[in-house]
């Protein structure tokens, strides 16, 4: 067992990077986290191998099982990243289909943020804006946009860079340049 600890912390390494895409679209920390360690974990434990005094055959042996690896990773990181996008909409979905009621009930442009909900042309009631805060943080969502077609749902964003998933009420595409592949039904990322 000690002969091959290398690659098996290097195997582990490669397994982190994989699994770190399924959290990508619901808990970007977890994928920030499990992304930048499997990737030290890798590569650290690639170069102990190519350095170690393995045989060549072994180190040829390594070298192809990480190529390999990194081109069925680029392969599969677009399904990974649906697969994490379908995990949030399905985890959550009696809640997003309460938020989505709501919202569609109502005419105009609505804004929820983490403190304040903006209603442009629309009354919400007093038990309508108290339901919708609660359930925004259940979904966790840092925002939700409703437009004359569209809700999206914000999960992470940072300067220049949003994640989120929109669900499509009154038309065939979503309207924000936030998101544009289809996901499920009336939902895209």
């Amino acid at each position: 067992m000690r002969k091959y600890i290398i690659q098996i912390i290097l195997t582990t390494g490669l397994f982190l990077v994989f699994i770190s895409f399924l959290f990508f679209g619901r808990q970007t920390d977890t994928y920030l986290l499990l992304l930048i360690c499997g990737q030290f974990i890798s590569l650290l434990s690639y170069l102990s191998l190519l350095f170690s005094k393995k045989t060549s055959k072994t180190k040829l042996t390594w070298t192809l099982v990480v190529t390999l690896a990194a081109g069925l990773h680029y392969i599969t990181e677009p399904l990974l990243i649906k697969s994490s996008y379908l995990i949030y909409v399905y985890s959550n979905s009696e809640e997003l289909k309460a938020i989505n009621d709501i919202l569609i009930s109502h005419d105009g442009e609505i804004d929820i943020g983490l403190n304040n909900i903006m209603a442009k042309n629309s009354q919400l009631t007093t038990q309508e804006i108290q339901k919708l805060k609660v359930l925004r943080k259940e979904v966790g969502a840092y925002i939700i946009w409703k437009t004359n077609s569209d809700i999206y749902y914000g999960l992470y964003g940072f300067l220049d860079v949003r994640h989120g998933v929109a669900f499509v009420y009154n038309g065939d595409k979503p309207t924000t340049q936030l998101v544009n592949k289809h996901l499920t039904g009336n939902w895209y990322y």
